[in-house]
């Protein structure tokens, strides 16, 4: 017997058949005949009186059935009305820190937890990974954004809460300049690149793209390190020579050209909690994204989506953060 199955029977009697129900109820018709008939394959007795106008009529043990349902859904409704009040009551400060390619990612997420729980203010923290890490460690922050190399469905296992606080799979592409002979090119091999200056972002990328060349059985070997992506996109551009980067890093920016490489392993984002015990405001925030956490990694994989052309920007893709971005309550 399931919740649903009493909603439906309830409805139905109230609004004296199934159409009125299903109307009700926001769903089809089919729908609360279906539920009804399982509740009373469930209960082995039969609860409505089914005539050639439908059912509107209770049988004997259907009154005395309907009469409990009804107590049953209106404490169900005071258990979450008092849950509501314990969202809008809990207060507090949930910092994150994200590197500027996930940022913009982050955004709805927040967007929607702040609308949860609107007494909890969210400060977004900008750094390099490095930098990430270590305010993760030293309980600066609740909660990071991790980047790990991933080649099943399966998080990274050495990250509290992974599992459940997965964010996005981001592929790797080459920035290639514009008159680059592989840019027509829908998958590249990694080989191909080999006689190209390989220029490196020395953030968290470096030890990704590394592992990737190592898996290929190939050698790195990174002509320039730059620390800014904005830099190392420019240097590109401007025909310095080529990159290893994630999908998301090349969002909104002019003059490049971004196509896929034949890696076999994708980037895989998640947000990891600190090993210090969290906070209520950092327990909430798990258990709101292990609610809707397969929502999110599908609407965060179709964002990551780019052809292999000319990347553009726009407006709406210009997602300008500060380092730090407290997002109050409007």
């Amino acid at each position: 017997m399931e919740i649903g199955q009493l909603r439906a029977l309830v409805a139905v009697i109230d609004e004296r058949g199934f159409t009125g129900a299903a109307d009700r109820l926001g769903v089809r018709q089919s729908t609360v005949s279906r539920a009804v008939a399982s509740l009373e394959r469930d209960l082995g007795v039969p609860l409505l009186v089914r005539g050639t106008r439908g059912a509107h009529s209770l049988t004997g043990a259907g009154v005395r059935i309907v009469e409990q349902a009804r107590q049953v859904l209106e404490r169900l409704d005071l258990i979450e009305s008092f849950a509501r009040m314990e969202r809008r009551e809990a207060t507090g400060i949930l910092r994150i820190g994200t590197t500027p390619s996930v940022g913009p990612l982050l955004v709805p997420v927040i967007a929607a937890f702040r609308r949860e729980y609107p007494g909890i203010r969210v400060a977004l923290l900008q750094g390099r990974d490095s930098e990430l890490v270590q305010w993760l460690d030293t309980g600066f922050i609740d909660i990071a954004t991790v980047a790990k190399n991933a080649d099943t469905s399966n998080t990274p296992s050495n990250l509290p809460h992974a599992d459940q606080l997965r964010l996005a799979d981001d592929q790797w592409v080459a920035v290639l300049p514009q008159d680059h002979p592989l840019t027509e090119v829908p998958l590249i091999a990694l080989s191909e690149l080999e006689d190209d200056t390989l220029l490196m972002s020395d953030g968290g990328c470096e030890p990704l793209v590394r592992e990737i060349y190592e898996r290929k059985g190939l050698t790195c070997r990174v002509d320039l390190k730059i620390a800014d992506m904005a830099t190392l996109l420019t240097l590109v551009r401007e025909g310095m020579g080529i990159t290893i980067v994630p999908e998301l890093c090349t969002t909104g920016f002019h003059g490049i050209r971004v196509v896929r490489i034949d890696t076999g392993l994708k980037r895989r984002v998640v947000l990891a909690t600190s090993r210090i015990p969290m906070s209520r405001v950092t327990e909430r925030f798990v258990a709101f994204m292990a609610e809707r956490r397969e929502p999110d990694v599908k609407i965060a994989e179709r964002s990551c989506k780019v052809p292999a052309r000319s990347a553009t920007s726009s407006s709406k893709q210009r997602v300008a953060l500060e380092r730090v971005c407290v997002l109050e309550r409007s």
